[in-house]
């Protein structure tokens, strides 16, 4: 779940209200209720700031219809930030009233779609905002967006940003179907280009990208908090199923390059007011067949599901003599030496100093860290849970970041990929 927040309910006062206070607890209260009800179910709330105070962005989705102010005023943007660490401050103080601690906030977005005068002016109040939200807790996940500039702000995070122990995320918003451009480019060329099993340059892009956020302090990834089905009419015009299977085709390409390259999406938006649009209504997509009902990793063969006892035999009989081959049963220390080998024969093309025992080291945490997480909930009733943010995570396994740190890296993301692999092919999960 996304809780988007507005600052009027946040600490702005509002003419239309004679008693703001009302305002700000009701939607406060609201924010607390909705972290009871989905804690039940076991889900987790992510917020986002859509509306800051002088509102961050011309559009009419940034609260107002007035001009932006958020950017020349250094009252609106300090107010921005007190807005965001005292509600952090306010849900730990609920979160860690339990016992145990409710873990279910996920991560803050500090604003959405900022559309500042220049990079300068909101890199700096992002530098100071998360430092004083990682002074309230030095553990939450933050948020940034990075005005469709990618490129510059994985550099700025790569050089400049020390964010402790704790995530900061690039929000990438990927939409096809707005600009002059996209509305000329046929469906099937907007779909070969993100589509990884197209080769398509976007998948290039967004791989190099999630390599360079590997190195950031703290670690990092793109998560892409807004996608969805949309095409423009113009890209659907020789369409002979009424931009159907354009739509499907474009929505898989797109899942097939966010699972490989990123750290996770949400679909924009969950349904609209009328139904039938399967371009932007998650929940008139999947009934149109356009969505996949399901996401990730569930047991397809009757009484496929399995026990933890059951994978932990499975370390000392694994199918794969070699990473990528599918021979027959051996042992897991012979998939890290087949791995590791391949490793090896590829790097010996080219001579360097090499520290190849950190692949060796990598591939063997990387496998225990995929399986902890795939082994979370193996009841069958929901989709395997799997390790997220995967370079980051590689980072924390290991205090050698020195100049072969790649080396560990490639094995962990190697062996999370094989972990993957193996409940596909020999415990029926797809």
């Amino acid at each position: 779940m996304i809780a988007e927040m507005c600052s009027s309910v946040l600490g702005k006062r509002s003419k239309k209200y004679s008693n703001p206070h009302t305002n700000i607890v009701s939607a406060y209260s609201l924010v607390i209720s909705s972290y009871r009800c989905f804690q039940c179910f076991i889900h987790y709330i992510f917020l986002d700031l859509h509306a800051a105070p002088g509102k961050q962005n011309a559009n009419s989705h940034s609260g107002t219809s007035k001009p932006p102010t958020f950017f020349s005023s250094k009252h609106n943007m300090q107010h921005t930030t007190h807005i965001l660490t005292t509600l952090l401050s306010h849900l730990n103080q609920f979160l860690y009233s339990h016992s145990p601690p409710l873990p279910n906030l996920i991560g803050i977005e500090l604003i959405n779609e900022p559309d500042p005068p220049s990079d300068a002016s909101l890199q700096s109040w992002y530098t100071t905002s998360i430092q004083k939200l990682r002074s309230v807790d030095a553990t939450i996940p933050l948020y940034i967006g990075e005005r469709w500039r990618l490129d510059a702000y994985s550099d700025w995070l790569v050089q400049s940003h020390d964010g402790g122990d704790a995530l900061t995320v690039l929000d990438h918003h990927l939409y096809r179907c707005f600009t002059s451009s996209d509305i000329n480019i046929p469906a099937a060329d907007h779909t070969r280009a993100l589509d990884p099993e197209a080769d398509g340059h976007t998948f290039h892009y967004f791989t190099s990208l999630s390599e360079k956020l590997g190195l950031v302090s703290g670690g990092s990834g793109i998560v892409v908090g807004e996608w969805s089905g949309a095409l423009n009419p113009g890209s659907l015009s020789t369409s002979s199923s009424g931009g159907w299977e354009e739509t499907k085709q474009y929505v898989d390409a797109q899942i097939r390059l966010y699972d490989k390259t990123c750290a996770g999406y949400f679909f924009w938006t969950f349904k609209k007011q009328h139904p039938g649009d399967f371009g932007w209504s998650l929940r008139d997509a999947v009934g149109a067949g356009t969505f996949p009902d399901r996401l990730g990793l569930r047991p397809t063969i009757p009484g496929g599901v399995i026990e933890p006892d059951d994978v932990a035999r499975a370390k000392s009989d694994i199918m794969n003599r070699a990473c990528g081959e599918d021979v027959f049963f051996f042992d897991v220390d012979e998939t890290i030496n087949g791995c590791a080998e391949n490793h090896r024969k590829w790097w010996s093309q080219y001579p360097g100093s090499y520290e190849h025992w950190k692949f060796d080291d990598g591939f063997s945490k990387g496998w225990d860290e995929a399986l902890r997480f795939l082994m979370f909930d193996l009841s069958g009733n929901n989709s395997l849970t799997e390790l997220g943010f995967t370079r980051a995570w590689a980072r924390l396994q290991t205090e050698d970041h020195g100049s072969n740190y790649w080396e560990f890296e490639h094995g962990f993301l190697q062996a999370v990929n094989e972990a993957r692999n193996f409940f596909q092919n020999h415990f029926g999960y797809a």
